[in-house]
């Protein structure tokens, strides 16, 4: 046989039902409060990342072009001693200057200029 709930354990049970309610609602309101932390947070943290992105985005752009303009500058400065090279009768020589190995060296790169052109050993006009 079950007992009728009195009207004293009924206002028991309603006052407990809504404490629950109010901690319920107080544990959604801290919830929130962290979710929107977390996002303002995130958010700046994308802002401090987009504006590191634009930085090295504009340095590497100027790295290119300082780059693009030495490949240039070597192109060029390959051209006119290709270009000189005939007239001056200097040629690049396969021998490795005093104190390198020949192995470091290749007979097209090795250093500038032969050391018997007239321009070197003081005999003739020399290059401007």
């Amino acid at each position: 046989m079950q007992l009728k709930p009195t009207t004293d354990d009924l206002a028991a049970h309603v006052r407990y039902l809504e404490e629950r309610i109010r901690a319920l609602r107080l544990s959604r309101k801290v919830l929130i409060d962290i979710i929107y932390s977390q996002m303002a947070h995130r958010d700046s943290c994308v802002a401090k990342l987009r504006a590191e992105n634009r930085r090295l985005h504009k340095l590497n752009a100027r790295s290119a072009r300082a780059v693009m303009e030495l490949n240039s500058r070597v192109l060029g400065l390959e051209g006119e001693l290709a270009r000189l090279s005939p007239q001056s009768g200097c040629s690049r020589s396969a021998v490795p200057p005093a104190g390198h190995s020949s192995s470091s060296y290749t007979s097209s790169f090795s250093w500038s200029m032969d050391q018997n052109c007239d321009h070197h050993s003081g005999g003739g006009q020399g290059l401007p």
